[in-house]
């Protein structure tokens, strides 16, 4: 054919066009984008075909069936392999008047066929799609994403590879900026997950990171596994794991505490009470108490009633006046969608408006040092930033509630004033080392009231045994 128009080989800057249209799109080997690629580069071994000279595939006709859907991924996912050379078509595009009725829409009419050539032309000739990079596939009916080979699934978005190096994604902001923050939101009707990491300098937790959760029903953390569990670790240390049989317990055997002094439970609610260890092999210097002593420990103690200064903590979320922080405007606008209708086997593509919700945006002329607007291309440029406006930073307000119910028990001041006296050292009171704030341990008194009230039971047995 070259020889017939006189040439020995194709135009370097010639668009070549490839058209997969046919039904055998409907069954398009999974392989197809990876085998047009082994075409093509038996095309570019030929000495008439300049190795880069571009080619544009124009996807199938959805009209046909949706099914061809896979087509048209698979041929833009050839497309993205070989970005530079090749550029993709979407003819779906294409409005039903521009297909054959009576070819159950398979092929284009007259005006079909020059408007996709159009469409063709357009895209060589301007290089829209160029600048779309190597492996990342956006499926032209979906709109899901794939980065990697192959073509888009059911995911909205996906990351692919096989490699033996870590797979790894990351969202940076590396400004100190006190508003500068860096974020991944996953928002549905039901509600806003967020993960946030902010600043060293943010006003209200510089420092910190945290998985927020706007939604009303729960946040669930789940791991579905047989045997899984859910481990939690801080510092680089594994501290609590939530088992799969759903026991809650620490990592590490008799290493951490449930609360401590100034960040204590309110109530903690048991069916069988609490179990302490009791293994004798776990203990040594074992020894019998002196029941006299503890007759005269008990004896001593003062059981008081008294109501708590602080009976509860109760805590809200409020507006934090000293402090504000940017939020998006967000607005209600009116777009231009599409929606396919299936009537009789035909797949209809009627257009239709749609409300969404989305930041809004404002865009600014963009000006060089002297003021004078910037000229690109012959065009002038702009640029685009989403609208924020200032609130107030949220912020946790702790209110101490005076207790109102009669409490029963000791004062510990006057357990460790016994103690002392006696000078014996059990284990009954605790001292936080940072606050000097003492605590009791009641299970503890048991032991002693045993061992004097056996004691005073001998005592008693020698007195009535004597009188008789």
């Amino acid at each position: 054919a070259l020889a017939v128009l006189g040439l020995s080989s194709l135009g370097a800057d010639d668009p070549a066009g490839f058209w997969q249209i046919e039904s055998d799109a409907i069954a398009l080997s999974t392989t197809w984008h990876t085998d047009f690629g082994s075409f093509h580069t038996r095309l570019r071994a030929e000495t008439w075909w300049p190795y880069n000279k571009p080619i544009v595939l124009m996807g199938p006709s959805i009209l046909y069936s949706a099914d061809v859907t896979a087509g048209n991924d698979y041929v833009k996912a050839a497309c993205e392999l070989d970005p530079g050379c090749r550029l993709f078509v979407f003819t779906g595009l294409l409005p039903v008047a521009y297909w054959d009725a009576t070819n159950t829409y398979i092929h284009g009419n007259a005006s079909g066929y020059w408007a996709a050539g159009e469409m063709c032309i357009a895209r060589w000739a301007e290089g829209v799609g160029r600048g779309n990079l190597g492996g990342v596939t956006v499926s032209p009916t979906t709109q899901n994403v794939r980065v990697g080979p192959g073509v888009p699934g059911a995911y909205r978005f996906e990351v692919y590879t096989s490699q033996s190096a870590a797979t790894k994604g990351r969202v940076s902001n590396p400004s100190t900026n006190s508003a500068a923050t860096a974020e991944q939101e996953v928002e549905s009707s039901g509600g806003l997950l967020a993960l946030r990491s902010f600043s060293s300098a943010n006003d209200l937790i510089p420092n910190q990171a945290i998985i927020s959760w706007g939604g009303s029903a729960n946040l669930n953390i789940q791991a579905n596994g047989a045997s899984a569990g859910i481990l939690f670790a801080v510092g680089g240390v594994n501290r609590v794991l939530f088992e799969s049989a759903g026991n809650v317990v620490p990592y590490a055997d008799n290493a951490i505490s449930l609360g401590k002094s100034g960040a204590r439970w309110s109530a903690v609610w048991s069916n069988n009470g609490t179990i302490q260890t009791s293994d004798a092999r776990q203990k040594t210097n074992i020894a019998s108490l002196d029941g006299a002593l503890c007759w005269e420990f008990i004896t001593r103690l003062n059981p008081v009633a008294y109501q708590w200064i602080s009976g509860q903590t109760v805590v809200t979320i409020e507006d934090d006046p000293d402090h504000m922080v940017e939020e998006p405007v967000v607005e209600d606008i009116e777009v231009d969608d599409y929606e396919v209708e299936f009537a009789g086997g035909v797949a209809m593509r009627k257009a239709v408006r749609r409300v969404v919700t989305r930041e809004a945006v404002d865009t600014f002329a963009v000006v060089d040092e002297a003021g004078e607007q910037v000229i690109e291309d012959g065009r002038p440029l702009f640029v685009q930033r989403v609208r924020t406006r200032q609130v107030p930073a949220k912020r946790e307000v702790h209110t101490s509630r005076a207790g109102v119910r009669i409490h029963l028990g000791h004062l510990a001041q006057e357990v460790k004033a016994i103690m002392d006296d006696l000078e014996v050292d059990w284990a009954l009171y605790v001292e936080d080392a940072e606050t000097g704030e003492l605590g009791l341990r009641p299970e503890y008194f048991i032991p002693i009231i045993i061992a004097a009230m056996q004691w005073k039971f001998t005592q008693l047995e020698a007195q009535i045994g004597g009188g008789a």
